[in-house]
């Protein structure tokens, strides 16, 4: 659980609180550390430790949206004029090879959709983290 390398830090809790972690980590034959660990893992915003360098800033400011921001991002599509050019492009590239102009405008565009979708799945991932029931999109019911 969590990074490979761990850091030490006193905190204060009510002697209450501590025998509710204490009586947890036994029931589960772990340590206080451990439960404790894991249950502000289950509090704080999802982790963007895994995503690209280049895209965490992006969705660590994400953290200090308000929720109908959140909304918006969630909601966003990626707009109509380009992923006609992106298949295009890559109709393109399955028949010929590209030029190097079509090819880096290919790779713009790719980069372009996957920080859309990684930012629509942080935003739901934070609505739900902040309460929000958030349908799941392979889930949709139809009244046809």
């Amino acid at each position: 659980m969590g990074d490979m390398i761990s850091a030490t830090h006193t905190i204060h809790i009510s002697e209450t609180l501590y025998q509710r972690l204490s009586r947890q980590a036994r029931a589960g034959d772990k340590t206080v550390d451990e439960v404790a660990e894991q249950m502000l893992e289950r509090v704080l915003p999802p982790s963007v430790g895994n995503v690209p360098e280049r895209w965490r800033d992006d969705l660590e400011q994400m953290q200090a949206m308000d929720d109908e921001t959140l909304w918006r991002i969630a909601q966003t599509d990626f707009p109509a004029e380009l992923m006609e050019q992106y298949e295009d492009l890559l109709e393109a590239n399955a028949k010929r090879d590209l030029l190097p102009s079509e090819r880096l405008q290919l790779n713009m565009l790719r980069d372009e959709a996957d920080l859309l979708m990684l930012r629509r799945g942080y935003a739901s991932l934070l609505l739900h983290w902040r309460g929000y029931n958030i349908p799941n999109p392979y889930d949709v019911t139809s009244d046809e």
